[in-house]
């Protein structure tokens, strides 16, 4: 959330995080996704980005809203579950 910066002190590039946290697909078309993907992570095009992990696992932050969730879950197989996508909305619906 601070563009590379860490208590003053820069980390890396402030490019290298714009890079990392842009669309690097392009115009490559995904049906059913809401997401493109940056160098690393899922990108929104609500301006957060984050990933997901296997048994449910999820993060994002949101530079904007100065914003950051972390949600811990451990279900395996979790595919098809919606649980992220629940809180996810939940979280922006209590923002607003």
């Amino acid at each position: 959330m601070n563009n590379g910066k860490l208590n003053g002190k820069r980390l890396i590039a402030s490019e290298t995080v714009e890079q990392m946290f842009s669309n690097q697909l392009g115009k490559i078309e995904r049906p059913g996704r809401s997401f493109k993907f940056g160098l690393g992570f899922r990108v929104f095009p609500q301006g957060d980005f984050g990933w997901g992990g296997m048994a449910g696992t999820r993060f994002w932050v949101h530079p904007k809203n100065e914003t950051a969730v972390i949600f811990m879950m451990q279900i395996s197989p979790s595919g098809g579950r919606k649980y992220g996508e629940i809180v996810r909305d939940a979280t922006y619906a209590a923002l607003r």
